[in-house]
């Protein structure tokens, strides 16, 4: 049994144009920001405050959506394990089978 058969997504791959465009908001938001936090008139403390404000969101961010994709790859592997065991299970015990054989060995 094909393991492609039971869940095409396991071979989903992301398009170049879609890898360029997240790279590019990401260059983009936190250049934005960096220019924002330089070029607005405040006082150093609050400008460096804000700075480590932001890295820390974008550190939560990734954790945050690391831990989401890692949940959702665990739930497709144990989808995937059951359906398995399932077919095999069912291939096994299916009571149309025992029929079969027994009509192949009477011939």
């Amino acid at each position: 049994m094909r393991l492609n058969s039971i869940d095409p997504m396991l071979n989903q791959k992301d398009t170049t144009a879609w890898i360029f465009q997240v790279y590019a908001a990401f260059v983009i938001s936190t250049g934005s920001f960096a220019a924002s936090l330089y070029l607005l008139p405040m006082d150093n403390v609050v400008r460096s405050q804000l700075g480590i404000s932001y890295v820390f969101s974008i550190s939560a961010s990734v954790s945050l959506t690391k831990t989401i994709r890692d949940n959702h790859e665990a739930r497709k592997r144990q989808a995937l394990i059951d359906a398995i065991i399932t077919d095999k299970v069912i291939t096994e015990n299916h009571p149309l089978i025992d029929l079969l054989e027994n009509s192949k060995i009477s011939k």
